[in-house]
């Protein structure tokens, strides 16, 4: 058993208080985080791996409490222990807008989508990202100008 998952069974049978748990992996996303739902006396739950060596779960615990204050549900947080980059999530199911998309209901689903969306444009949140993208897009911008003047410059 690799050692992280060791580590997370171990975490979760403490915060559970149980030895009695079932680990489904999920399909993850472009990072190194890994996600398992977790059966538990009949309710299920997310567990996530996020090494902390690669990943910041500092930054999803935030994100979370700032969109949660601002009207968005997100994923309520039972356990975190950041420094080995552990949470334990609410679980949200299995189904996703573009599977429950119907005609008779895409106005709605698209009307909550953008309402939502909304909602996160208006927290400081986003905008200090906004603005933290946008000095290093600036950054970037000035240093490859001034690498393209002095390539000009040297004799190739």
């Amino acid at each position: 058993m690799p050692q992280r998952f060791s580590m997370l069974t171990t975490w979760l049978e403490q915060q559970l208080k149980t030895d009695a748990l079932v680990l489904a992996p999920m399909a993850g996303d472009a990072s190194f985080r890994r996600y398992f739902r977790v059966q538990h006396e009949g309710r299920s739950l997310i567990a996530a791996d996020a090494p902390p060596a690669t990943e910041d779960t500092r930054s999803f615990v935030t994100l979370a409490d700032v969109f949660s204050k601002a009207g968005v549900i997100v994923p309520e947080i039972f356990a975190s222990d950041i420094e080995n980059g552990f949470l334990l999530l609410s679980d949200f199911g299995e189904d996703v807008y573009l599977k429950a998309l119907q005609a008779k209901n895409v106005s709605g689903l698209y009307e909550n989508a953008l309402h939502t969306l909304q909602k996160i444009q208006k927290t400081q949140a986003c905008y200090s990202l906004m603005t933290a993208r946008r000095n290093v897009a600036l950054s970037l911008s000035s240093f490859l100008s001034m690498v393209a003047k002095y390539m000009r410059r040297v004799p190739g």
